[in-house]
């Protein structure tokens, strides 16, 4: 069991909560987000989805240039979680959200031109 603790975390978003994986700072893992009731298994099955469609990627041996792999499951204290790469940026610091660049319009331009690249 891989032991998570608050100084790891870098991120939430809509179903996950994100740690730096402990033993592994290319590493993420990714926690679902507790909740009561239908909405966690909604989380629930949304992650299991993704994990398939990253697992049919694997298989497929695309390009991961643009992707954060994904490289499996772990148990956490935390409960269950999804270990990913971790993109980071030049200077070493996790990356920003799209969020975060959507918010800065100075940025806008520059997005745009890794969209194009990345199509």
């Amino acid at each position: 069991m891989i032991k998570l603790n608050e100084s790891l975390f870098f991120a939430n978003g809509t179903t996950r909560i994100c740690y730096v994986h402990p033993d592994d700072n290319a590493l993420c893992i990714k926690i679902p987000l507790s909740d009561q009731g239908q909405r966690t298994r909604g989380i629930q099955k949304a992650i299991r989805r993704e994990n398939q469609y990253y697992g049919k990627l694997q298989k497929s041996n695309i390009s991961w240039e643009h992707l954060s792999k994904y490289k499996g499951d772990v148990d956490t204290n935390f409960g269950k979680g999804s270990i990913y790469q971790l993109i980071r940026d030049k200077n070493k610091q996790v990356s920003k959200s799209l969020d975060y660049y959507l918010q800065h319009p100075e940025l806008i331009e520059k997005l745009k031109n890794k969209e194009n690249e990345l199509k």
